[in-house]
């Protein structure tokens, strides 16, 4: 790969970092792309603050406004004991958890409700409880989950899936 010309060196190594920060950039900003238009009904008790980290930026959203919701959602992040879902009201909003570890999710609600897993789809039943591991397929990063309400169009709830301590 090296070679004699100082110029064809440093452009194939440029395109090099730009190839991986791109791959860094998708394996930890990417998430589920959900609708950024809010639904009067499903959003009239959220706070501002659960509407920006709720509606994730469209896949059109510059690097900045997705840093900028990824931040907001690692400032809102709780490490708590489990997620709780009741008729598609999570808390806490945002869930934090270390990748890797195994986590609890309650349905104490009445419908039921989807995660997307590395193992694939899993359903939550209403009135069960679920304990998953945090083994998502893309790694660390920031994911959004629903209800399985047709009329939602954005997420209930976040997961920030953090690297482990080394």
């Amino acid at each position: 790969m090296w070679t004699s010309k100082p110029k064809t060196t440093a452009a194939i190594l440029l395109i090099s970092a730009a190839v991986l920060s791109l791959l860094v950039y998708r394996q930890y900003f990417s998430s589920r792309v959900v609708s950024s238009v809010p639904v009067p009904d499903m959003d009239k008790n959220l706070t501002e603050t659960q509407k920006e980290l709720f509606y994730f930026p469209t896949a059109s959203a510059s690097q900045a406004e997705q840093l900028k919701h990824y931040d907001l959602a690692a400032k809102s992040a709780v490490a708590a004991d489990y997620i709780e879902v009741k008729d598609c009201v999570a808390k806490p909003d945002v869930f934090r958890v270390m990748q890797g570890s195994n986590f609890t999710v309650k349905n104490t609600g009445t419908k039921d409700f989807k995660f997307v897993l590395k193992s694939g789809l899993t359903t939550v039943a209403a009135g069960t409880t679920l304990v998953a591991k945090a083994d998502f397929r893309k790694g660390p990063g920031l994911y959004g989950y629903g209800c399985g309400d047709p009329n939602m169009k954005r997420s209930i709830g976040l997961i920030l899936v953090v690297p482990p301590k080394l």
